[in-house]
């Protein structure tokens, strides 16, 4: 009996010690079995942000371009046929420069003149103008209209020979010699001799008198070339 006792006794001190320590336990384990992250608390001037490992990181392909091809750029038509000119005195020297060339103005200008050459100087030069870029009407006909036309077109006017360059267009005195509508036109192309403003190199349409359209020509003075009164220089033209 008193073994029983002892027995009893002891078992209760030893289940009594084991419910203690199992208080003691789950005193110290939290009762949540959550994520630890989710019991982080961050400091109130530090934003959260989500942890993404290297292994997350993964490049996206490169998308390629859906957009079209550059569509060719279509000229838009313009109502002034004279922005399009694009002309300077050199282009205009190194054209007249060529014998084949010469010919082709000269041919064009007596077809506009009936096959004249009397009075062509006008036709060669405006076709002359024309086959460089500059607009004029066919049936340009005088040294006044041609005047008005590159006046209208920015063509400024000069009255001293010495500033003469190749492929000025030049114009003569009138046929009194005076400052009115000019007798001839021509294409300075050179002077004869540097250090003489006497007589040049020029194009026109004088073929027939002179045998090339490329021939010596008088500027500064009044000249007679085969019993016909040459006039003298009177201004120039250039753009």
């Amino acid at each position: 009996m008193k073994n029983k006792t002892i027995f009893l006794i002891g078992g209760s001190i030893i289940i009594a010690a084991l419910i203690l320590f199992n208080r003691e336990i789950r005193s110290i384990i939290p009762a949540s079995t959550g994520s630890v992250a989710q019991n982080l608390k961050m400091p109130n001037d530090v934003e959260a942000k989500s942890l993404v490992t290297t292994a997350d990181k993964v490049d996206s392909p490169p998308i390629p371009s859906t957009a079209s091809k550059p569509k060719p750029v279509v000229p838009v038509p313009v109502d002034n046929i004279n922005s399009l000119e694009v002309f300077s005195q050199n282009k205009l020297f190194n054209y007249l420069s060529v014998e084949t060339n010469r010919q082709k103005v000269l041919k064009r200008a007596l077809q506009l003149n009936n096959g004249q050459y009397a009075n062509a100087c006008v036709y060669f030069m405006a076709e002359a103008l024309r086959q460089n870029g500059v607009v004029i009407p066919n049936d340009t006909c005088n040294t006044t209209g041609l005047i008005v036309q590159l006046k209208n077109k920015g063509w400024t006017r000069g009255s001293d020979y010495k500033n003469l360059r190749a492929g000025d267009i030049c114009f003569t005195m009138d046929n009194n010699h005076g400052n009115g509508a000019p007798a001839h036109t021509y294409v300075f192309m050179a002077w004869v001799s540097p250090d003489n403003y006497d007589y040049a190199m020029v194009c026109d349409n004088q073929a027939d008198r002179y045998g090339t359209v490329y021939h010596k020509r008088n500027i500064a003075k009044i000249d007679v070339y085969n019993g016909e009164e040459k006039e003298a220089f009177q201004f120039f033209m250039r753009k």
